[in-house]
């Protein structure tokens, strides 16, 4: 990344750098200062959940100390503003966990506050939708009134923290976008529906009505709750199973399970062989440069080189098996009811 940089910065003078979300392990204060040589329109850092232990569900093991510090590194070169992004209605989600959102953009506005009088951090919040051909595939997505309560709450916690600004995705269009996420085809007739009945540009904010959607729906006979909020047991075929990403269905069921139990794993390129399938299947051969793990580490596994070879995340043990129904269990922990 820091080549990049570098190459860019050739062109400081005529370039205005707008980037992507970054990798809160990989930022760093000599990409912060070289960054800001060129005009700027702020950073982005994607930590996706507000607590480790959400994160750990998810898999997205990244550490409370590298997202502070790519914090620091940016607010001390100059930034006045910086976007963090998270998704709410993750699985076994509470209110703590919710809530984890807000209390890190805090830290962040302290931590900028350091450095720059003006410092603020916009927490953006999107509704968490589950995709085929992954773990969460089988979870029933949270509900618009559920996604509703969790974004009152954080406007209410956001309001009383000066510098914490909070941005969120209609709750009513995440609905859409898990109706199409885990639709079977018979929702072609209800794509066409809406269509026909002006409903263009239906991705656009101020375009968007839910009732052309709900309209549809009942038209073709079809109830959005059994396509998004339903949770989905283990031998259900699903509308996608004739597809093939490569990866194994009973891999990603028990990295579904493991995430119920809050185990995140290991980035696979340091470790033994998962069998997921993406490699075998494609005939892949993982090469890498050097057999130790990198600095830091979005996947948790990564060698922090400024602590003498010293592996910087422990993950937590695994919990007990959840009791009955996979369903009931995500329910009662959080999920759509």
């Amino acid at each position: 990344m820091a080549d990049v940089v570098s190459d860019i910065m050739g062109f400081a003078d005529n370039v205005s750098v707008s980037l992507p979300s970054l990798r809160v392990d990989a930022f760093t204060v000599g990409i912060a200062a070289q960054l800001q040589q060129a005009r700027r329109s702020g950073l982005t850092f994607a930590p996706e959940a507000g607590t480790w232990r959400m994160r750990q569900v998810i898999n997205k093991l990244i550490r409370e100390e590298d997202l502070y510090a790519a914090v620091d590194a940016a607010f001390s070169n100059g930034w006045r503003r910086v976007k963090l992004y998270f998704l709410t209605g993750l699985p076994t989600e509470t209110d703590e966990d919710t809530l984890g959102i807000t209390e890190l953009a805090r830290n962040c506005v302290a931590i900028g506050q350091r450095h720059q009088r003006g410092a603020s951090v916009t927490a953006s919040v999107g509704g968490f939708v589950p995709k085929p051909f992954t773990p969460f595939q089988w979870f029933g997505q949270n509900t618009v009134a559920e996604l509703e309560r969790k974004i009152s709450m954080l406007r209410s916690d956001a309001s009383k923290s000066r510098g914490v600004q909070l941005r969120w995705h209609d709750p009513k269009a995440t609905l859409i976008e898990g109706l199409m996420s885990r639709g079977d085809r018979r929702v072609g007739r209800v794509i066409e529906h809406v269509w026909r009945a002006g409903g263009t540009f239906q991705e656009w904010t101020e375009h968007f009505q839910l009732g052309r959607w709900l309209d549809a729906l009942a038209e073709a006979g079809l109830q959005a709750d059994w396509y998004v909020h339903r949770h989905r047991s283990e031998h259900e075929l699903l509308p996608w199973d004739h597809l093939s990403a490569g990866l194994h269905k009973d891999f990603l069921w028990q990295d579904w399970q493991d995430a119920l139990a809050e185990v995140g794993l290991p980035d696979c390129r340091w470790t033994p062989c998962y069998d997921c399938g993406a490699c075998t299947g494609y005939g892949v051969e993982h090469v890498v440069a050097s057999a130790m793990p990198p600095a830091g580490g979005s996947q948790g596994t990564g060698q922090d080189l400024d602590s003498g070879h010293i592996v910087p995340v422990s993950l937590l043990g695994r919990k007990p098996s959840p009791s009955g129904a996979t369903a009931a269990a995500a329910t009662a922990a959080g999920g759509a009811p």
